[in-house]
C-alpha cells in the first residue's frame, strides 16, 4: 500500500471591507510550472471553500 500526502496553501486578497476578492492564490508544488487563470467572477471561493 502507498500513501501520498499533499498540502495545499491558499491565500486570498480582499478589499478593506472584505466584499471583493482581488486574488485567490493556490500553491501545492513549487517545483512545477505555474499557471495563471483570469476569471470575471470568482464565485463563492475563499481560503476554505473552492468552487
Amino acid at each position: 500500500m502507498k500513501t501520498i500526502k499533499s498540502t495545499l496553501k491558499t491565500e486570498v486578497t480582499y478589499d478593506d471591507e472584505m466584499k471583493n476578492k482581488y486574488l485567490i492564490r493556490k500553491e501545492w508544488d513549487k517545483n512545477k510550472k505555474k499557471a495563471l487563470i483570469i476569471m470575471k467572477n470568482a464565485g463563492q471561493a475563499d481560503e476554505i471553500v473552492q468552487d
